[in-house]
């Protein structure tokens, strides 16, 4: 069955006047415009050009299907941006997947100022985990995604967002709590609530804490929670110590119901990242947010 690209690149060829030039122009390769043409050969039953060493001259059969394959081509460009102007009037809701410190702390604010100025724009953002929010960046259920740490997907693209930086906090009545800093070897054997699932947070930590010489045993919870609240309110209560985003313990800090002790040397600043899938036609209601995402990144 003759499909809409080998015609496209049958046109092209044409008009290009020869393989070479054509698959630059429509960013293939050769071998690929040439599976293209071959393919268009066998569904029509009969070659269309007369190949004069490297040159290509269409032949009668060619001639009468140019025409008429711009002629569709054009057609079912038409058609595409009929629909894809449709969908734009219809679709202004934006779906966002991401972990819940990102659903919860940071994109709440930047949606509210994003729609300040595009009011008509729905925005819904699903708290999950990293490998839900790559799957649903992948089935489309989610227009962008946010992760801590880089994907090695290649139907994924990704960019550097924003950064996060992780903090030690103490109850106040923690020997470390008076203290300036401390050593990274003062973490073994102390008692640290982790969340129940192992999270983008704590493989970043674990990695970190490795580089400083110490063992990914230390992060070995003593009190699980199931959320990154119950985190908190668990150092909050004095049963252990953790590692929590700044914007999580930003307040608890600042009220004293914490205390925050930096580790010398060692530095827990991670990477943000936007996530979409690649070369997914971006509606203009995204283009709008990244558009918003990106100034907001020049402003923090």
């Amino acid at each position: 069955m003759i499909n809409i690209n080998q015609l496209k690149t049958f046109v092209t060829v044409v008009e290009e006047q020869g393989i070479s030039s054509a698959a630059e122009k429509i960013a293939l390769t050769q071998p690929a415009v040439s599976l293209h043409i071959q393919g268009l050969e066998d569904c029509v039953g009969t070659g269309l050009f007369i190949r004069r060493g490297r040159g290509l001259e269409l032949n009668s059969i060619g001639r009468a299907l140019f025409d008429k394959a711009k002629e569709m081509v054009l057609n079912y460009e038409n058609a595409e941006k009929s629909i894809i102007n449709t969908i734009n009037m219809i679709k202004q809701d934006i779906t966002i997947g991401a972990g819940p410190i990102m659903s919860d702390y940071v994109l709440p604010h930047v949606i509210a100022s994003f729609k300040k100025d595009n009011a008509n724009i729905e925005v819904k953002i699903e708290p999950s985990e990293t490998s839900l929010i790559i799957k649903g960046v992948l089935d489309h259920s989610f227009d962008l995604g946010f992760i801590g740490a880089p994907v090695g997907n290649e139907k994924i693209e990704m960019e550097e967002w924003i950064e996060e930086e992780l903090l030690l906090i103490v109850p106040p009545n923690h020997p470390f709590a008076k203290r300036k800093s401390i050593n990274s070897k003062e973490l073994e054997g102390q008692n640290f609530i982790m969340r129940k699932e192992i999270t983008g947070i704590r493989m970043f930590l674990e990695q970190k804490l490795r580089s400083a010489g110490l063992k990914e045993s230390v992060l070995q919870p003593a009190f699980e929670v199931p959320s990154t609240t119950s985190v908190l309110t668990s150092v909050e209560a004095g049963l252990g110590i953790s590692f929590v985003s700044r914007w999580v313990g930003k307040q608890a800090i600042e009220l004293g119901t914490v205390a925050l002790v930096p580790i010398e040397n060692v530095s827990l600043i991670r990477n943000l990242y936007i996530i979409n899938r690649k070369n997914k036609r971006k509606l203009p209601c995204v283009e709008s947010l990244l558009t918003h995402l990106r100034r907001y990144k020049d402003q923090v």
